[in-house]
């Protein structure tokens, strides 16, 4: 376990050194410096007092010498032997201090303390202990030369103790030996939090480590003082160096594409306003041209009284998936266009069989051309899916919204839900209220999320089985129930429902068709409205989903 100087380099050393002179001068002038002014008072200008205001004039006229020396030059070895001398200064000064204010009598020992904890923050275990040992020596040398006459302490009350034996051989045993324990525990801590701050260390170095594999940087906004922190990576994200310049939030905003700016400023500022969560995809431009996509998120940090304090988040670089994504629409795009052309002409022609332009059929004959015709419907119904999800996902399905009746959006598709129900002997009902209920919506896209669920409702539902579509409201909602008698969810795939490609782990639903992208559009469509999507399901019993969407009004019919 290694601290103090290593590893810190010439900078790290001038740095320590210079707050060793902070502290020290800090230490002068909230301690010696009153303390001074204390024994004036009660003393007057005496003997003692003139000799302690000499000492404590040395100490500040070292520390400026000292302070000044470290200015001059840069060599590391330079500064450590500066460092030293220091401290060795100041141990004398102690000494000298001590030998002022009664000797062996003095209780200024425990300052002493002083260096050796400078000594382990600047050199370590090793330089702690040099310290301690120089410290305790000193100061035994010192009560035993005032024993044998050597030396004469000043500003004692009991000049005998100097000389009697036993009070020496006592004080000479004790001090020097607290000194020591002193020096043990510095090194216990010193080492148990180096040893914290090696495990620190580490930690933020995994952290960032992760974070570059994952291309994946943190930040922190603290917004009374309108400053914003980064993690190394996000710096590398945006290909900038960390500076010392004050990073804010209108610096940040100059960062995004101008295009995004105002969306990304306020999806910011309503999470920080309402104290919630949110996400946010931009763009950036680097000093290259290059462009990044970015996959933002972020949330409140509230004080104790539920103020917003801060915003805390992470970055990320989607450019590899954004690409990624743009590739596989664009084939997925192609490929159902391509595919539905020849797909579409099976249906005609396999159509045409069963009207008998082809000759008349036997029932065998008709069975068989009735199971490649619905076979084939469930193919264009994939693709159709597909194209959707293309356009979805591209941007380029957009909603229009405008006054519309539930009820007659409904209405105008019952023939094709009755008819597909009829086909699979299964039951439907249509249920409504009386009167016109109104919401905001575009008939075709929220259509589109209306067919994708009772479509599924019947896939998953056997014959003889019953499809209901219940329209209701309360006071600010509309509701389109799709309710079916089928198979049911199991409570592990609900996670999942609505994700894309997503299939029910029942192996009741392995033989169903379907390319996995119902719920997912129907959701995604459904949002686009300011609604939401629920859903209840018993196992073996039957499953309901439901529309919630925002209500502009309800019109009584009488």
């Amino acid at each position: 376990m290694t601290w103090g100087f290593d590893r810190l380099g010439p900078v790290g050393v001038k740095q320590r050194i210079q707050w060793y002179a902070y502290i020290r001068l800090l230490f002068l002038l909230t301690i010696a410096v009153p303390g001074l002014i204390t024994l004036y008072v009660f003393e007057g200008w005496s003997v003692s007092v003139r000799a302690d205001v000499a000492v404590v004039v040395m100490a500040v006229a070292s520390n400026l010498l000292f302070y000044g020396l470290t200015n001059i030059g840069s060599n590391e070895r330079y500064l450590k032997l500066l460092a030293a001398g220091w401290i060795s200064v100041d141990i004398m000064l102690i000494a000298l201090f001590i030998l002022l204010n009664g000797g062996i009598e003095s209780r200024s020992s425990i300052l002493f303390t002083v260096p050796i904890l400078i000594s382990a923050a600047l050199f370590g275990r090793r330089g702690l202990y040099i310290t301690a040992i120089f410290s305790a020596t000193l100061y035994a040398t010192l009560i035993t030369g005032g024993y044998f006459g050597i030396v004469t302490a000043m500003g004692g009350y009991d000049p005998s103790l100097q000389t009697n034996l036993q009070y020496v051989i006592n004080t000479v045993s004790f001090v020097p030996a607290i000194i020591l324990v002193v020096a043990l525990a510095v090194d216990f801590i010193t080492t148990l939090l180096a040893e914290k701050q090696t495990q620190l260390t580490d930690t933020i170095r995994a952290l960032e480590n992760a974070q570059e594999t994952a291309k994946l940087g943190s930040w922190e906004w603290d917004i009374k003082r309108d400053e914003i922190t980064w993690s190394r990576e996000l710096y590398r994200i945006y290909d900038i160096e960390p500076s010392n310049t004050k990073l804010t939030f209108a610096r940040y905003l100059k960062m995004q594409n101008s295009d995004d700016v105002d969306s990304h400023k306020t999806v910011i500022l309503n999470a920080m306003k309402q104290k919630t969560a949110f996400k946010v995809d931009h763009e950036i431009t680097l000093s290259d041209g290059t462009i990044r996509y970015l996959h933002g998120e972020g949330r409140p940090v509230k004080d104790k009284g539920g103020r917003v304090i801060k915003m805390i988040g992470t970055a990320q670089d989607v450019t590899d998936i954004y690409h990624l994504d743009v590739a596989k629409r664009e084939f997925v795009s192609l490929a159902s266009h391509q595919l539905r052309t020849p797909a579409s002409g099976v249906k005609a022609f396999l159509s045409l069989l069963l009207d008998g332009h082809g000759g008349t059929l036997d029932r065998s004959q008709r069975n068989f051309i009735r199971q490649a015709y619905d076979a084939n419907n469930r193919q264009l119904e994939i693709i159709d899916n597909l194209l959707s999800l293309a356009a979805i996902e591209s941007g380029k399905l957009t909603v229009r919204q405008e006054s519309l009746d539930l009820k007659m959006l409904v209405k105008q598709n019952l023939p094709t839900y009755k008819a597909h129900a009829k086909a699979r002997r299964q039951r439907f009902t249509f249920k409504q209220p009386r009167g016109k209920i109104l919401v905001n919506a575009d008939s075709g896209a929220l259509l589109m999320a209306l067919d994708n669920l009772v479509s599924n409702a019947s896939k998953y539902t056997p014959e003889t089985g019953r499809i209901t579509v219940q329209i209701h409201t309360s006071k600010t909602n509309a509701y389109i129930d799709v309710t079916d008698t089928g198979i049911g969810i199991n409570r592990a795939d609900m996670p999942q429902l609505f994700q894309k490609f997503t299939r029910l782990s029942d192996p009741a639903s392995k033989t169903v068709g379907g390319s996995g992208v119902g719920l997912y559009m129907a959701k995604y469509i459904v949002e686009l409205h300011d609604g939401r999507i629920m859903v209840r399901s018993k196992h073996g019993t039957g499953t309901t989903f439901t529309i919630k969407l925002p209500l502009l009004h309800r019109k009584a019919v009488k």
